[in-house]
């Protein structure tokens, strides 16, 4: 039988798998995925549901049934021991099998993004609040690929080193003909100017 130290011990397995869950969100960085360059693409959002998301049982049922198997091959001798030995590691791998499933269970968001190609790709991740369609995300390739908000900023690309641009002289607008001068209006007859006389009769 187990002691109750041993017992405690088997129980321990599912705290210290709780705690090893793996996050989900696109905004944590596992320490294998820093200082790694992934490949980057732009898209839109077209398409998002809600979806569930399983844990994976057997890296806990491994954690646990060693750590059954260490409190079990301490109980007696020989046959006894392996005895216990294999009931520590069935229930140990049974429990921490148990406590990784819970401990990874959740929910998330399946996102179908449009690239600029046309090409469609799905993601899932867990998002507190799930990006809207329409919204123009990075798809982040790489071992855990994950979309985020598109927050690249424009960049104006550097002009290409050569001669400096010759500035064109400016042109002067043409000169326009300078307007014909205006008849003169005739000169005013005088009061004074004598009359031609007129013709006497023969």
């Amino acid at each position: 039988m187990f002691r109750p130290t041993q017992v405690l011990l088997i129980l321990a397995v599912p705290l210290v798998l709780a705690g090893c869950a793996r996050d989900f969100s696109p905004n944590t960085y596992g320490t294998q995925a820093v200082q790694q360059a992934n490949k980057v693409n732009q898209g839109v959002v077209i398409g998002v549901r809600k979806v569930d998301i399983k844990g994976d049982a057997a890296t806990g049922a491994a954690t646990g049934a060693a750590a059954g198997g260490i409190v079990g091959s301490n109980i007696g001798k020989g046959t006894a021991s392996a005895l216990s030995t294999l009931a520590g590691t069935v229930s140990g791998g049974l429990i921490g099998a148990t406590a990784q499933q819970t401990a990874e269970n959740t929910w998330g968001y399946e996102y179908i993004v449009k690239r600029g190609n046309g090409d469609l790709l799905s993601v899932t991740q867990h998002d507190e609040k799930p990006l809207a369609i329409g919204t123009r995300v990075l798809l982040i390739e790489g071992a855990q690929a994950r979309i985020v908000q598109d927050y690249t900023v424009p960049v104006e690309e550097p002009k290409p080193e050569g001669k400096p641009e010759e500035k064109k002289p400016e042109e002067k607008p043409a000169e326009q003909p300078a307007p014909a001068a205006a008849p003169a209006a005739p000169a005013a007859t005088s009061e004074h100017q004598q009359q031609p006389a007129a013709p006497t009769g023969s």
